[in-house]
């Protein structure tokens, strides 16, 4: 009665999710407890059609539901699917191939990869090669068992120049793509001066709004089945969501333990029944660019040496990497996992072995959220980690008489509106007169208010270490 009871009151929305697992505590014993509560949570947030789409269980085992998405014409196929665990190809350079011949020998039937832009180089992606590999070791197979997801270089974007990305994509796939990709992505929401140099070839003749109607005619065409973002904001996929005719499946972003999805992206992931996919998620973007980096780099990653993800791996008799993926992939969230050793990151990310985390463990991990966020000094702008659990935006300048590749961030007044430091946004109508800057470096976003941080679209960014 006291389950039933509590359930009628969760969908209701009385009782606000952490109390609810709070609740759970006390109705049944042992380690069922959290489990119960998480299930009955459920009844709560799964009330919309958009959010329920994400939970539909006609897949199978390993795939994931996969809204919005589209069949091609005449495929016969019923819902569309995607698998959970993908294989990511991104800095595998000449090695591309045989890492992926042995990735299909493990079991991995989903490939993450991108396309260079049109007038240079890209992410260290070789689209050829992963065509090429999966054409010579998948000829007696069927296309529909693999899953192809390519994505557009921010420098592509614009209506043209968007389409044509994903025809070279199929292109340079060859065979393997039979004419389709399952899944093409927008790479990033702008090309900033990393990617696109002021002066250089790559100039993007759009924005990402733009890029989107290319690939929804990519989509009608039949050369793309479904379409997402990777590396977007919530107020970014905010507004594609508001502008698109077809909504975007998938969401891609960098996250792990340590670094949690944020708050809001996946309150409206959830909410319109977008896909999340995660990368990054063994840690090692610490070691980055968009961790820590010269003296602050750690020879390996900080999370699998974390010695409660390390009590967690041996109660459990699971290799710390399997927890690290089985973290996300039993939230029902996507991975993409890259890897120059595929048999052992498939097996790390394999479910139907039966060897789960408990509720107890998810929670023990959840509060490892933020872990590394008082230390952190990225040459990401502070607003950029506001509000995420455990960043310190205060504490992220260098320590005193530490060698630093970046100049501290501060919080100052702007120049006026036009003038070079405050780009194509007015600093008074934005920020209220402020802005993050530091010495030598574009402007950062709003500063100098209290409550939830404001964002800037001239927000400065860095370039993935290789990853996504």
């Amino acid at each position: 009665m006291a389950l039933a009871a509590l359930a009628l009151t969760a969908g209701s929305g009385a009782i606000p999710g952490a109390g609810l697992l709070q609740l759970g505590r006390g109705i049944l014993d042992g380690g069922g407890a959290l489990d119960a509560a998480g299930a009955l949570l459920n009844v709560r947030l799964l009330r919309s059609p958009a959010a329920a789409s994400l939970e539909a269980t006609s897949c199978g085992q390993g795939l994931l539901a996969l809204p919005g998405a589209g069949g091609l014409a005449g495929d016969g196929e019923g819902e569309p699917c995607m698998p959970a665990l993908a294989f990511g190809t991104a800095g595998l350079g000449e090695g591309t191939a045989e890492a992926v011949a042995a990735a299909l020998e493990a079991g991995f039937r989903a490939f993450d990869t991108a396309t260079h832009p049109a007038a240079g180089e890209g992410f260290g992606y070789d689209q050829g090669a992963l065509g090429a590999a999966l054409s010579a070791a998948w000829t007696q197979r069927p296309r529909q068992e693999i899953f192809l997801a390519s994505k557009v270089h921010p420098a592509d974007f614009g209506y043209q120049g968007a389409l044509q990305a994903v025809e070279r994509a199929v292109e340079e796939l060859g065979p393997a793509a039979a004419g389709h990709l399952d899944l093409v992505l927008l790479h990033w929401p702008t090309c900033e001066d990393e990617f696109c140099p002021r002066g250089g070839r790559l100039r993007p003749l759009g924005d990402f709004l733009d890029a989107w109607r290319g690939l929804e005619e990519a989509r009608s065409r039949g050369l793309v089945r479904s379409l997402g973002v990777s590396n977007f904001d919530a107020e970014q996929l905010g507004s594609l969501l508001r502008d698109a005719r077809v909504k975007p499946s998938v969401a891609g972003l960098w996250a792990d333990i340590f670094h949690p999805v944020p708050r809001a992206m996946r309150r409206l992931c959830r909410e319109q029944g977008v896909r999340l996919q995660v990368f990054g998620t063994l840690g090692y973007e610490w070691s980055q660019a968009r961790g820590r980096r010269g003296w602050r780099a750690p020879r390996s990653s900080p999370l699998l040496d974390h010695p409660e993800v390390r009590r967690i791996a041996r109660a459990r008799g699971l290799t710390v990497s399997e927890v690290c993926l089985k973290f996300f992939l039993q939230q029902g969230i996507a991975v993409v996992a890259t890897s120059r050793q595929p048999a052992r990151a498939f097996a790390a990310g394999d479910l139907r072995s039966g060897r789960r985390l408990s509720g107890e463990d998810l929670e023990a991990l959840r509060d490892l959220e933020g872990f590394l966020g008082s230390s952190l000094r990225p040459l990401y702008s502070p607003d950029h980690y506001a509000g995420m659990l455990g960043f310190d935006t205060q504490a992220m300048a260098p320590p005193p008489g530490a060698a630093s590749s970046a100049a501290a961030w501060s919080c100052e007044e702007a120049r006026p509106a036009g003038s070079a430091a405050t780009g194509s946004h007015s600093s008074a109508a934005c920020c209220r007169g402020r802005r993050w800057s530091r010495a030598g470096g574009p402007p950062g976003g709003c500063c100098g208010r209290t409550g939830a941080a404001q964002t800037s679209r001239t927000r400065p960014r860095v370039i993935p270490g290789g990853a996504a």
